[in-house]
């Protein structure tokens, strides 16, 4: 939890508050800042440009939710 609360406030201090977006550099330097590891460069770009419209940007609360993290074809069954 503590790790989540941290990322949250980092990514309020960057959002564009009108849209609770970040610029996905600015994502990619707070994870990289923030000890995140296990996440290459690599795996976080292709994350945000399988799943954001604009891969410039990214839904953090998406991206803090987890949902970037699991295959759309194991989420489906789970609502069935």
């Amino acid at each position: 939890q503590e790790k989540y609360d941290r990322l949250l406030r980092r990514f309020h201090q960057v959002e564009n508050s009108s849209i609770h977006r970040i610029a996905s550099n600015d994502l990619k330097q707070i994870i990289r800042e923030e000890g995140f590891s296990q996440i290459t460069a690599d795996d976080l770009h292709d994350l945000i440009v399988r799943h954001e419209t604009n891969p410039n940007e990214i839904d953090y609360q998406m991206f803090l939710s987890g949902k970037l993290f699991l295959d759309k074809a194991f989420l489906l069954p789970a609502f069935i």
